[in-house]
């Protein structure tokens, strides 16, 4: 998402929440509005989606030492939403 990487996360959100309407149990578009509430400081909402979005199938364990996922992979609210998707997840750590 360009409005994403230019820190225009309001029209991130607009075309993102288009990606789900389009297909809900893509579990990347869910993973992409995660990100941008994670850098706009939103961190309840960060949890929430990225929590959906890797129950739909999002390969967070590809991504987790990547931006944005390394400023927060080492927090307890992270660690559990590993540990509850623990069965779905491989993780290189």
């Amino acid at each position: 998402m360009s409005q994403y990487m230019v820190e225009q996360y309001d029209s991130s959100l607009y075309y993102v929440d288009i990606a789900i309407d389009i297909n809900p149990e893509a579990g990347f578009p869910y993973s992409t509005k995660a990100e941008a509430y994670l850098l706009m400081g939103e961190l309840n909402n960060f949890y929430k989606y990225i929590d959906i979005a890797v129950s739909k199938g999002f390969e967070l364990e590809r991504f987790f030492e990547d931006h944005p996922y390394n400023l927060i992979k080492d927090q307890n609210k992270m660690l559990r939403i590993i540990e509850k998707h623990k069965g779905n997840m491989v993780l290189k750590r």
